[in-house]
């Protein structure tokens, strides 16, 4: 019996383009996860979470441009 695995859609956004690069490169390698996109500021991150619903946001908690309750209400009300 073979165990199907599914995709697992990633949101990467991070407000240094270095790290956003190498995390992508990083998550790139695993069969089970694919980048569906990347944002660098929080206005950005919350636009392309709503449009692309990915199942997972790796989000720095001090990026520029959205506050931090913003964040919270963006993930519990649009995205799970």
């Amino acid at each position: 019996m073979q165990l199907q695995t599914s995709l697992v859609r990633v949101l990467v956004v991070d407000d240094v383009e270095l790290w956003r690069t190498l995390v992508h490169m990083c998550l790139d390698k695993e069969p089970n996860l694919q980048v569906i996109g990347v944002a660098a500021d929080g206005r950005d991150a919350v636009r392309k979470a709503e449009e692309l619903r990915p199942d997972l946001i790796l989000l720095d908690i001090s990026l520029p441009k959205v506050e931090r309750s913003q964040r919270r209400s963006t993930n519990s009300q649009g995205c799970p």
